[in-house]
Formats: structure tokens, sequence, C-alpha cells
């Protein structure tokens, strides 16, 4: 069964985005945005089982402490893993987080300079709490880190005992190419992938659900869920209204 984890972009301490709710209903879930606990509250009653935290500030500022304040707040508030997207800074700081409550790590980017330390992590933590963010270009080739060859960079995850990576294409679309391509890089290195973003409607969400056990085992959506892609989420946002009226 594919898991929808639902993302949220956290920007000195509150959440980036909004809703797209009914006509009258913008300042409630500005609200909510403003508030992570309240955001989190809903995504738990709307059956949420996982969150996926984007720590903006960590790659854009010198300090990301608001942030990590309010992440470390909802891991203690919600029976929810968290899998955190944040710069690295050392071992010591993310063994602070995952024994915080941060379920999972996604570490930006291998490189010598933090080989070791993201071994030990692995060995300490299982791969299945540490795991690597792999962005693509309409290629399939790693963006932005053109000396370096995707097939390259697997291996040095599987080298450290990485087992799980998470895909993010540039111009965030999915289609049936780059489905077959993500299943044989799954099979060829024995990896489990998360998808990020890509899935815009409900047939490419039962498409990617069918073939769940091939691979890609999750999808992680931001703007997707947001803008209520999906019929369920028309029902949740009239209920909503229905309330606040």
């Amino acid at each position: 069964m594919l898991l929808v984890i639902p993302a949220i972009e956290m920007r000195n301490g509150t959440c980036f985005g909004c809703i797209e709710g009914e006509e009258g209903t913008f300042d409630y879930y500005q609200e909510l945005f403003e508030n992570p606990l309240l955001l989190v509250k809903l995504m738990r009653e709307e059956n949420s089982k996982a969150l996926h935290v984007y720590d903006y500030d960590s790659f854009h500022t010198l300090d990301s402490s608001a942030n990590l304040k309010s992440i470390l707040n909802l891991s203690q508030n919600f029976d929810i893993p968290i899998q955190l997207h944040s710069n690295f800074v050392d071992a010591n700081h993310c063994r602070m987080l995952l024994d915080s409550g941060i379920y999972r790590l996604i570490i930006n980017e291998l490189k010598d300079e933090n080989l070791l330390s993201v071994k030990s992590l692995l060995k300490s933590y299982s791969p299945s709490r540490i795991v690597f963010w792999c962005e693509l270009d309409n290629s399939n080739e790693l963006d932005e880190k053109g000396e370096r060859a995707l097939d390259e960079y697997l291996r040095q995850i599987q080298s450290v005992g990485g087992r799980r990576i998470v895909i993010k294409y540039f111009d965030r679309l999915f289609d049936i190419s780059r489905f077959e391509f993500l299943k044989s890089l799954s099979q060829d290195f024995n990896l489990k992938i998360s998808l990020f973003e890509g899935v815009y409607d409900a047939e490419n969400l039962i498409m990617l659900n069918n073939e769940a056990l091939k691979g890609i085992d999750s999808v992680i959506m931001s703007e997707t869920l947001f803008r209520n892609c999906f019929p369920c989420q028309k029902i949740w946002r009239l209920a909503e209204s229905k309330l606040m009226n």
C-alpha cells in the first residue's frame, strides 16, 4: 500500500503556504499555517500517517533555531512520525534530533566531508531512519551536480549502508518513463524510493499504488494536497467551512 506523506515547509518557526479552501475560509487556514500545532492536528484528523518537514531556514539563513523548536514541539505533541529535511550540521546535531523524537533524517548530500559521520549514524539508527535526497533533472541525472554521475552517487550511498532515497525531479513532473526508470534504480541498487511531488491527480496516485511493491512505496506531497487535487479533500474543505459557519 502506497504511503502518502504530507509535506510542510518551515520558515522562522511557522509554515509557509496555505490550503485553498472554500470562499471565506482563507483566514482560518492562514491561522493554521501560522500555528504548526493546529495544522498538524488537522492533518492527523484527516488520517495522515507521517509528516515530511522541510527546514527552509537551514538552507537559506544562518539560524534555523526557531524552526527546530517548532519541529521538536510537533514531534513531542503528536504520535506521527516526522521525517526532517534539514541541512547537515554534524553527527552530534543529527543524534540530538533523532534522540529528541524525529523519526527520520534526510541527508541532503553525501560527500567526502560527511561520509564517516553519516556511516556512523546509519550504524547507530538504522537505514530506515537515515535516508538520502536525490534531485534529478530531465535526463535522469543529479540536478546541479553535473560532475557526479547518479550511478556513482547511489553506489556511494550503498557503500555506507543506505537503503532509502527521496527522489525529486527538478520540474516536479512524473510520467510512465520516469516511473520505469525509478523502478530499475530500485532493483539495480536495492533501494526503497520515496517520490517527492509529481502526482497531481487520483489516476496517477492509483497507478503508483498498484505498483507500490516495485520500489516506490511512498509519495510526499505539499502543493498537491494544499490545492485539493483529490476528491476526498473537497469533502473535507466543505465540512470545515460549515463548521466555521
